[in-house]
């Protein structure tokens, strides 16, 4: 009969809740014999009791537990883990109501390729790592959009249509909004790339008025 190193004060086996020092040994359900530990230190005397308890039983019986962690600790090894904090560059394809986002890390390996609503896009903004770079095609919104991403402290780019085409791996037959997020990603990582310069409102307002004002001499 095999001997189980566990027993209470009481004579019964030990169970995980007492005092916190034991491990709640499978010898009550087997009907194993208890004999008593030696004196070791607590962590010693778990180990102890959790291999003589699963020695020879099924794999499901072996339950291994982890030692808990106190929430200040718990959450920084979260936040050390967060793939938020490794993502280094992102693409994004934007639209009327679903803008695509394209993340990646150091190595330029891919974290994240998803669809974000329009409402959610820049509290997913505000997530990211300070100084990151995202980048975005030129377009009517593209402005407005980057003025916002620099007041978050992110380093905002706009790169014109014609220069991201060439970085479109699936070419023009897979033209979506996942790959042209891919492609926005990819050519931003370029040492060479040419970016447009961001425009402020005044400056819009400007580029409107005389526009405004070439279509009047027009006509």
């Amino acid at each position: 009969m095999r001997v189980i190193k566990a027993r209470c004060s009481d004579g019964n086996p030990v169970s995980e809740n007492h005092q916190g020092r034991q491990a709640y040994p499978l010898a009550q359900q087997a009907g194993y014999k208890t004999a008593a530990l030696p004196p070791e230190s607590s962590r010693t005397r778990v180990l102890a009791i959790r291999e003589a308890n699963t020695k020879g039983l099924p794999t499901f019986w072996q339950r291994h537990r982890v030692p808990r962690l106190n929430r200040r600790s718990q959450s920084a090894a979260l936040e050390r883990r967060s793939p938020m904090n490794e993502i280094t560059r992102v693409g994004v394809d934007l639209a009327k109501n679903v803008i695509q986002v394209h993340a990646v890390d150091a190595t330029g390996k891919t974290l994240t390729n998803k669809p974000l609503p329009r409402r959610k896009f820049i509290a997913w903004c505000a997530t990211l790592p300070a100084g990151c770079l995202v980048a975005m095609e030129a377009s009517s919104s593209a402005h407005h959009w980057a003025r916002k991403l620099v007041a978050l402290g992110l380093d905002a780019r706009i790169i014109a249509a014609h220069l991201v085409s060439p970085y479109r791996l699936q070419g023009t037959s897979g033209k979506n909004d996942a790959n042209d997020a891919a492609a926005i990603c990819e050519a931003a990582s370029r040492p060479t790339m040419r970016f447009v310069p961001i425009k402020t409102v005044a400056a819009r307002h400007s580029v409107r008025a005389s526009l405004a004002r070439g279509i009047e001499r027009g006509t």
